[in-house]
């Protein structure tokens, strides 16, 4: 992850975690109950290229959601914020933070949550050294062709997609022309995540 991005992250959160958890609330004079409690957590999507097909200059754009998990009410799922801040970096590596919602209340929805099979416990290991290896080729030319690098990547924007489905939907229309040459289906459907 840029060391950039790590540090806004690191800054922005809590005050952005303070306003997703309401406080625990007591039941007549007893101790607080933590059943309604949500135990969010940052999370950051891989990069996508703000415009599709590349053009020289081209910017990507990481989006920043929280996973809440509630396991009085959701055990084997979380809920999804919205997007809550995009991290816009430039050709330069310059990051431009934006935020995109004072207070991410929203849910997008829940989503389940299910143990990864070995290949996609694989597949999970090697994505992020795949989106830094398809970002540097880009840098580099506006075109990739088709071969070795276009299926891996094509199978790690899958996966992510389909164990982040929820958040893949909220940002497809960013992104609607990325998402077509991914080949991904409109529901970001799980179960191709590996094929």
């Amino acid at each position: 992850m840029n060391p950039e991005i790590e540090e806004i992250l690191k800054r922005e959160w809590p005050s952005t975690q303070r306003q997703l958890q309401p406080p625990p609330r007591p039941l007549s004079a007893g101790p607080p109950q933590f059943k309604d409690c949500v135990f969010w957590s940052r999370h950051l999507t891989p990069g996508f290229p703000a415009q599709w097909p590349p053009s020289p200059g081209r910017e990507w754009i990481f989006y920043a959601f929280a996973y809440g998990s509630q396991p009085s009410v959701l055990v084997d799922g979380v809920w999804v914020t919205v997007p809550w801040a995009r991290f816009v970096v430039t050709p330069d590596d310059l990051v431009r933070f934006e935020r995109l919602a004072q207070a991410p209340r929203i849910l997008a929805g829940s989503q389940g949550m299910r143990p990864l099979r070995p290949e996609e416990e694989l597949l999970f290991r090697q994505s992020n050294a795949v989106f830094e290896e398809f970002a540097d080729a880009l840098r580099k030319k506006s075109e990739i062709s088709p071969g070795p690098l276009v299926e891996k990547v094509r199978r790690s924007y899958r996966f992510w997609a389909g164990c982040n489905g929820v958040v893949a939907r909220e940002i497809r229309r960013l992104h609607a022309s990325f998402f077509e040459w991914l080949d991904l289906p409109q529901t970001g459907c799980a179960e191709n995540a590996v094929t």
